[in-house]
C-alpha cells in the first residue's frame, strides 16, 4: 500500500541493479513495477550522484557490463523521470555514522544526506539503512 504522506522516494543502488542485472526474479519484478509507476508519474522518485557512482562501479567491477550499456541505462533512468538531487551531507555526521555502525561508507553518505529531508523515504532492499535512522521501504511495499 502506498504511503501518500511521503512526497518523494529516494532510490538506492540496489533498486537500479536488481532491474539491470535481473539476478533475483522477485526483486526484478518489483523494481520493474516500480520503474513503470515512476514512468507513468504515479511515483515521484529521486536519487543522487553517490548512487549513480555506485551503480557504475558495481556494473563494471561485479557484473562486467560494457560502458555503453551502463551509460544507456543511466540515461534511460533519467528519461523516465528519476531526478538527480544535490544531497551534500555534513562530513561529521557521515563519519559518526560510519564509526558507530557496521555499514558501508556509501550508505552513511546517503543516510546523512537524507536525514534532514523529512519528505523523502528511501527505497532499498538494504536492511543496513535501518541502523542509520532512515525511513526505508522495499519496492513491494509501495507498488
Amino acid at each position: 500500500m502506498r504511503d501518500f504522506k511521503i512526497m518523494k522516494y529516494f532510490l538506492d543502488t540496489n533498486i537500479f541493479l536488481r532491474h539491470l542485472v535481473q539476478d533475483n526474479e522477485r526483486m526484478h519484478r518489483e523494481c520493474r513495477s516500480l520503474f513503470i509507476d515512476i514512468e507513468k508519474s504515479k511515483i515521484k522518485a529521486v536519487t543522487n550522484f553517490y548512487v549513480f557512482t555506485e551503480i557504475v562501479w558495481m556494473c563494471v567491477k561485479n557484473y562486467k557490463l560494457p560502458k555503453d550499456k551502463i551509460i544507456k541505462s543511466l540515461r534511460a533512468f533519467q528519461a523516465m523521470g528519476i531526478r538527480l538531487i544535490d544531497t551534500v551531507p555534513e562530513p561529521a555526521r557521515v563519519l559518526d555514522l560510519f564509526e558507530n555502525n557496521n555499514v558501508k561508507f556509501i550508505d552513511c553518505l546517503i543516510a546523512a544526506a537524507l536525514t534532514k529531508k523529512k519528505n523523502i523515504c528511501l527505497i532499498s532492499y538494504d536492511k543496513d539503512f535501518d541502523k542509520l535512522e532512515v525511513k526505508r521501504k522495499e519496492p513491494g511495499e509501495i507498488i
